[in-house]
């Protein structure tokens, strides 16, 4: 007897893998701020973003923490987004 797999994956939830997260804040920094963040300086963890760059682009991350938070929430429907530091 074959099950379909849709059947199968539906009591799974699935969510997207931290690369797809790292690249989705790095979008939208360069939106919002208009900067170009690497990869290697942005960092995931327990809902928490953490962009490693110079102080000046931390601050300008600071001041539109709302509206990356927003954006990112619309783009990660998966994945819970608690800050962005």
């Amino acid at each position: 007897m074959e099950i379909p797999i849709d059947k199968i994956l539906q009591k799974y939830t699935l969510s997207a893998p931290d690369r797809t997260v790292h690249k989705k804040v790095i979008e939208t920094i360069k939106v919002v701020v208009g900067v170009d963040v690497p990869l290697e300086a942005v960092m995931y963890q327990n809902g928490r973003i953490h962009v490693d760059t110079s102080p000046l682009l931390r601050s300008q991350i600071h001041i539109h923490k709302e509206e990356i938070l927003k954006l990112l929430k619309e783009k990660l429907e998966g994945k819970k987004i608690k800050d962005v530091r």
